[in-house]
């Protein structure tokens, strides 16, 4: 049975629970995980409140708030439910990496740190810590550290997801396409869907395409990305307003040359939720749009919200 035939048959089947208990904050929950991995996230983010607003919520129904949040583009408001989800939980460390995240995505780079080495040192045995002080490097454009602390640590983890993950974007974001070439095509063999998910939300196939144009290789580099652009548009159907589907969909344009749409859903993008001009600045699927001025302005526009949203956290910032 296909992800979206599951989706429904478990839709269909919560909201028997919802007509039979209303307020139920289990299915309240389970209606706003089912909206959530279709990437409708307004109507996950009404169901997570409704569930959390009728009830004493427990600490998966508050995280999972967080993580609508912090994809909306609201790192600060995700930071709040993710420290009331760690408040209740009954299992130390479980929710720092989420803080981290936010934290980073706040620009806050010495507190994400530390929320980071929490993780680490109280579930040494997971790799969200690593992977996320690894990121911060990236982020700051300090490859090589990025690269040197994700290579140390990948080899404590060899068949981790998000290691590889992690290292195919460090060499992507610096430029080592051969390398990032390799490191993508391993992960393309194990899931050709995968990648977007991830940090800074490059799929596999956007990615490999774009080395494949910048190599010469054009009919099938373009004919990779033409089939991740047909997914995603296809995605987007459901989920129109979604910042990352809409990232996904600029990125691949670019790689195309198709630069007003490009534009256009970069803009979408930025509307709907999306923040992250860090990874926007250093990712390669931009280059062909990445000296518009209109591009340079949505990058201006990002630092400054971002340094908006950070000082509500803290204002001293």
């Amino acid at each position: 049975m296909s992800d979206a035939n599951l989706l429904f048959h478990a839709e269909r089947e919560v909201k028997e629970a919802l007509r039979l208990a209303p307020d139920s904050e289990e299915a309240l929950r389970v209606l706003a995980g089912i909206n959530y991995q279709r990437g409708q996230l307004r109507k996950a983010l009404e169901a997570a409140l409704h569930a959390v607003e009728t009830n004493a919520p427990s600490g998966m129904s508050v995280a999972l708030l967080g993580r609508i949040y912090h994809e909306l583009g609201r790192p600060d408001q995700a930071l709040r439910w993710f420290e009331l989800a760690r408040s209740r939980s009954d299992r130390s460390g479980e929710y720092d990496s989420d803080i981290g995240d936010c934290l980073a995505a706040l620009g806050d780079y010495e507190k994400a740190g530390a929320a980071y080495q929490r993780a680490i040192d109280l579930h040494p045995e997971r790799s969200q810590g690593w992977t996320g002080i690894s990121h911060l490097y990236l982020l700051k454009a300090e490859f090589a550290k990025a690269r040197a602390l994700c290579l140390q640590n990948r080899s404590l983890d060899q068949e981790g997801i998000d290691g590889a993950q992690l290292a195919a974007q460090i060499e992507f974001f610096a430029r080592n396409l051969s390398e990032a070439q390799r490191l993508y095509g391993r992960l393309d063999e194990r899931n050709h869907d995968g990648g977007g998910a991830f940090y800074g939300n490059v799929s596999y196939g956007s990615a490999l395409g774009r080395i494949g144009i910048s190599q010469g290789h054009s009919i099938n580099a373009r004919a990779m990305l033409q089939e991740c652009l047909a997914k995603e548009l296809q995605q987007s159907e459901s989920a129109p307003d979604n910042p990352d589907i809409l990232y996904r969909i600029s990125a691949i344009e670019s790689s195309l040359g198709k630069n007003e749409p490009a534009i256009e859903h970069l803009e979408a993008a930025v509307s709907a939720g999306w923040i992250d001009y860090r990874s926007l600045s250093l990712d390669p699927r931009f280059d062909a749009i990445s000296n518009d001025t209109r591009f340079q302005a949505i990058l201006g526009k990002l630092k400054l919200k971002v340094e908006d949203l950070r000082k509500t956290v803290n204002p001293n910032s």
